[in-house]
């Protein structure tokens, strides 16, 4: 999965609100825990272990906490499924 700070050009392209904040996610591999549960390009990542997150540095942080603890990482998305939270293994991806 790959994600970066939202753009205008992505609030126009995935049609998000002027007032929606998060990492927009850019790529999913259709292979991937993620892809199974439901993401897709545009969806918005809100939260990431709980904090919100913004930057890519935020998300990584999260990433490499969840990993060390050996669990997945709680995301909260916003996207067309609604907002919701997802469990992500992303210890292969």
């Amino acid at each position: 999965m790959s994600a970066r700070p939202m753009t205008q050009e992505d609030r126009t392209r995935f049609e998000l609100g002027a007032n929606e904040n998060g990492l927009v996610i850019t790529d999913v591999d259709p292979s991937s825990d993620v892809a199974e549960k439901g993401l897709r390009p545009g969806d918005l990542i809100l939260q990431a272990g709980g904090r919100s997150v913004r930057t890519i540095q935020e998300l990584n942080t999260a990433v490499e906490a969840a990993q060390r603890a050996g669990r997945p990482l709680l995301l909260q998305i916003d996207g067309r499924a609604g907002r919701r939270f997802v469990a992500a293994d992303l210890s292969g991806h």
